[in-house]
């Protein structure tokens, strides 16, 4: 079944205009950027008409996956008419626990042929409001094998904890920005290093977000991670924003 077929009834009104993604910067500790995470959008209209502030962000559990998916696609496309610096970037769209199965997966590994997207090009960062333990392992590790990344997101929150990343077969795990905060404390800035260390060592990628002022910064760059999101670094970019600016002398993003 193709994606347009997927979608039918009251999803078409995610599909006119109304739905798109925009695309948050992750970045290595050599300024580079590494990937974007994708981020829903939704435009609400009264009469026909915009409404200037009904620009809203949008919960995935609210869009069906199909929709999702065609979303994601037609605006990655149109992210990478901006220039060759988004090119050879990965792209996550966060998936939650409940929607990532074997049908949903192949809807979107479909979809991605028909587009002419490689799956080396695209992540999928499994996000959830329930625990993860019903995930099925094999749809994980065939992903793995096609060539996206599976990363684990929101770390240290919900039910995003470290059952989790001994249970299932993660390319990278996300830390949830709430241990940046631990570093007020000692013993919170203690635990957060032997964590981090932890998962690094076995050879997982890890991404520090909520990098939000200097000081988190350097606090997450003295961590070692893979890779560091957030407003300090580069907020959300659109399909229709310039490319990639860069300022200060150490090159980071605002």
């Amino acid at each position: 079944m193709s994606l347009s077929q997927c979608i039918e009834g009251e999803d078409v009104r995610f599909l006119n205009g109304s739905l798109h993604f925009v695309f948050q910067p992750i970045f290595d500790l050599s300024n580079k950027v590494r990937a974007y995470e994708a981020l829903a959008r939704c435009q609400f209209y009264k009469d026909g008409v915009s409404l200037k502030n009904g620009f809203t962000p949008i919960g995935i559990e609210n869009i069906p996956f199909p929709v999702q998916v065609k979303a994601f696609i037609g605006s990655i496309l149109s992210f990478k008419n901006l220039g060759s610096a988004v090119q050879n970037a990965r792209f996550f769209l966060n998936v939650n626990s409940s929607a990532f199965n074997r049908h949903n997966m192949a809807i979107l590994a479909e979809a991605l042929l028909d587009y002419n997207l490689s799956p080396n090009s695209i992540g999928i960062e499994i996000t959830e409001h329930q625990t993860l333990c019903g995930i099925d392992c094999s749809v994980m590790e065939a992903m793995r094998v096609a060539g996206f990344e599976i990363a684990l997101d929101d770390f240290g929150s919900g039910f995003s904890n470290i059952e989790s990343v001994v249970q299932l077969p993660f390319n990278s795990v996300k830390f949830d920005r709430s241990f940046l905060y631990m570093y007020k404390s000692e013993l919170g800035a203690s635990l957060f290093n032997s964590l981090h260390s932890s998962i690094k060592n076995v050879g997982i990628k890890t991404v520090i977000e909520g990098v939000e002022t200097a000081l988190m910064f350097q606090d997450a760059v003295a961590l070692g991670p893979t890779c560091l999101q957030g407003y300090f670094l580069g907020k959300e970019l659109c399909t229709t924003s310039p490319a990639i600016k860069f300022k200060g002398k150490n090159n980071y993003a605002v």
